[in-house]
């Protein structure tokens, strides 16, 4: 293959690029329009993480550690486990004595 013939497949390859879907809108847009689905993939045994990697497979592009964390708190899971925490810390404390 020649040089110009490379540079050219190489031209044709960026111009048919389409633009990436990679703004912190669309990503509020994607898992506002996908909440339904996303939540039954949870109920089926998927983890966040394991959605994450389905939604990038399709092409989104978005950094993996920032989409993950925002499905978290979509789906309201950091504020179960810190929910639980803070029952089981109270469920160690003794109640106060009380005056007699």
């Amino acid at each position: 293959m020649s040089l110009d013939t490379l540079i050219a497949k190489v031209e044709q390859r960026l111009d048919d690029l389409e633009v990436k879907p990679s703004s912190p809108d669309a990503l509020r847009t994607l898992l506002s329009r996908l909440d339904a689905k996303i939540r039954e993939a949870q109920e089926k045994g998927y983890s966040p993480k394991e959605i994450v990697d389905i939604v990038l497979d399709c092409g989104f592009a978005v950094k993996r550690d920032e989409f993950e964390k925002q499905l978290v708190e979509a789906l309201g899971t950091k504020r179960k486990k810190s929910t639980i925490k803070r029952s089981k810390t109270h469920a160690k404390k003794t109640p106060s004595p009380t005056p007699a």
